[in-house]
């Protein structure tokens, strides 16, 4: 038998119906939208744990800073009062550095020994609560690199899904 060309009438023609074209617009964005949102967890949620991380410790060395800026402010303080107050100059001198006037006497505990009393007391500054919430911990989960690498995996076979499942058909079929 001899091949022919192949006239316009013997073609056949599977016209895509807007049912079918519904279903396949459908797949596509379930299984593809699906790859997406795992690649946008798997990328962007341990980069925003570390910036949980970072705001955290940011936030915890603001309020240490805070602390020795209150005892700075305070010990200047004192140093300019000291030479003025006999009073303070008294209580620096008996808690610091055990010093007593000669007509005092105090009896002590020998088995107990006696920290030195602050003279300073200083309230702390409230320290921040530490990062928390599902984000979080969802990203501090996916630190994993066997687990990241799966998600990877399982997003990409899902768009390859996407892409063969979802595909259109050739049109055009030659009878032979």
């Amino acid at each position: 038998m001899e091949s022919r060309p192949v006239a316009e009438a013997d073609r056949v023609r599977h016209p895509a119906g807007p049912l079918l074209i519904a279903v396949r617009a459908v797949g596509v964005a379930a299984l593809a939208g699906m790859a997406v949102a795992i690649l946008a967890c798997v990328i962007l949620l341990p980069a925003y744990a570390e910036l949980d991380d970072a705001k955290y410790q940011r936030d915890c060395l603001a309020a240490d800073i805070a602390d020795a800026e209150k005892l700075v402010r305070t010990n200047e303080r004192l140093i300019e009062e000291l030479p003025n107050d006999p009073v303070l100059t008294f209580r620096v001198a008996r808690s610091q550095f055990d010093l007593l006037p000669p007509n005092e006497v105090v009896v002590t505990d020998s088995d107990t020994p006696r920290p030195p009393a602050p003279l300073i007391d200083i309230p702390a500054t409230p320290r921040p609560t530490p990062p928390q919430g599902t984000a979080y911990q969802a990203g501090k989960k996916l630190d994993s690199e066997r687990l990241r690498r799966g998600l990877m995996l399982i997003a990409a076979s899902a768009m390859l899904a996407a892409m063969f499942l979802f595909a259109p058909r050739g049109r055009e079929r030659s009878k032979a």
